[in-house]
Order: structure tokens, then sequence, then C-alpha cells
């Protein structure tokens, strides 16, 4: 492979396809590298990888960062990195499963009293619509 057609299928690669991958394959997220980036680590038998994954498209530097991704991986699991690019360009697709169990996860639970017996007061004065008590507007006036 040319050294344009690399760069052009690195260029293409979505970073939240990369950092998928990553999770999925044990790294271990270390935050974000300034307002595009993000970095991943892993500690094999001998040896520690460490990567950047820039997190926009338009970072100048792209295209040499998710090659530096690539080259880790490939090196990691002992394959070419064409085979680890083709993974990249094409993730195996999530199940119904799968995105049903992460959109639960993302999902804010409901607040939940620490002691049920005294749940906390409403002070605020503001009800949801259809919940306020019939009868109290014409209490004001």
């Amino acid at each position: 492979m040319s050294g344009l057609a690399l760069a052009e299928r690195l260029r293409k690669l979505e970073p939240k396809n990369v950092i998928e991958m990553l999770k999925a394959s044990s790294w271990v997220d270390n935050g974000p590298y300034g307002p595009f980036g993000q970095r991943f680590a892993l500690e094999t038998g001998s040896k520690e990888y460490r990567v950047i994954v820039p997190t926009k498209k338009g970072v100048g530097d792209f295209a040499l960062r998710m090659l530096e991704v690539v080259e880790a991986v490939a090196a990691v699991r002992q394959q070419d990195r064409s085979e680890v690019i083709e993974q990249l360009e094409n993730p195996p697709a999530r199940s119904v499963r799968e995105r049903k169990t992460a959109k639960q996860t993302l999902t804010p639970r409901p607040f939940q009293y620490l002691d049920e017996e005294k749940p906390i007061e409403d002070t605020t004065g503001f009800s949801m619509p259809g919940t306020a008590k019939r009868g109290r507007r014409n209490k004001a006036a």
C-alpha cells in the first residue's frame, strides 16, 4: 500500500470506532489530551503501549496519530496494520441488545431517597403541568 493510499485510509477512520475498539480490547482510557485527543494505554507482559486518539477529524496530525494507534494495535495483536485498518473501517455491527443495554446505562436513574420514610419536601412552589391540586388558583384570587 502506497503512503498516499495509507494516509487517505487513515483520514477516513472514525474516532468513535477507534475509541470503542480500544475500550473493547482492554486499553485503559487515561482521559483527555487537550481539547481534541483522548489518551489510552495498555500494558502487556513485557511492554507498555501509549497512544493518543484524535477525537476530531480536522486535527492537523489526525493521520499520524491514527497511524500510531494502528501500529500499536497491530503490534499487540500481532497483525498486519492493513488488517487493523480494515477492522476499524468496518466495525462489527452492535446487536439490538447491546444498543439497548448501552442506552439503559446512559439513562439517568430516578432520584432515590436515602431515608425512604423522610422524603425531601418540595419548597420551590413549582409543579408539573397536570399535577397541581384543583382549586389552587381560585384561592389566590
